[in-house]
């Protein structure tokens, strides 16, 4: 079986790619705070796109606690310090962690909390917003992610 995909942070960024990872067919898993976690149990999450509803009930936990291979960190900035204390980094030893923060500051406490295992990545050609706690729309269907790692392809 394969290992599942997760996101921290089911915002406008993260809730789209939880939602288009789930309708993909992967296992994922959405890390969030307590309240969040049950608005999504409860509701899922919903993306229009171009007038179509995507909608998808991934796993969702207060803690990352079971091995992932991939994990996206999808949370504001001034969140980040937070955020960062949910996930074991233990769960990504065997994956790869792709940040899709606005600028590069927040590098730096990433690669301290999950070492090696963290990817420079950049996402373009995306727009999305919420309107409501776990409602988003996403006014095109785009989305560019770029990632590298001198580290990870050593391995």
């Amino acid at each position: 079986m394969t290992r599942p995909v997760a996101v921290l942070g089911p915002g406008a960024v993260g809730g789209v790619f939880a939602v288009r990872l789930s309708l993909a067919g992967n296992h994922t898993i959405v890390v969030a705070p307590p309240e969040t976690v049950g608005m999504v149990a409860l509701a899922g999450i919903t993306v229009e796109v171009d007038g179509e509803v995507l909608a998808a009930r991934p796993e969702v936990r207060e803690r990352l606690e079971r091995p992932v291979r991939l994990l996206f960190v999808a949370v504001k900035a001034h969140r980040l310090p937070e955020a960062l204390e949910l996930v074991d980094p233990e769960t990504v030893a065997g994956g790869v962690v792709v940040p899709l923060l606005n600028g590069l500051e927040h590098l730096d406490p990433i690669r301290a909390h999950f070492g090696p295992r963290v990817a420079a990545a950049s996402l373009s050609y995306f727009e999305a917003y919420r309107v409501g706690r776990v409602q988003i729309v996403q006014p095109r269907p785009t989305a560019l992610v770029t990632m590298a790692s001198e580290e990870l392809s050593r391995h």
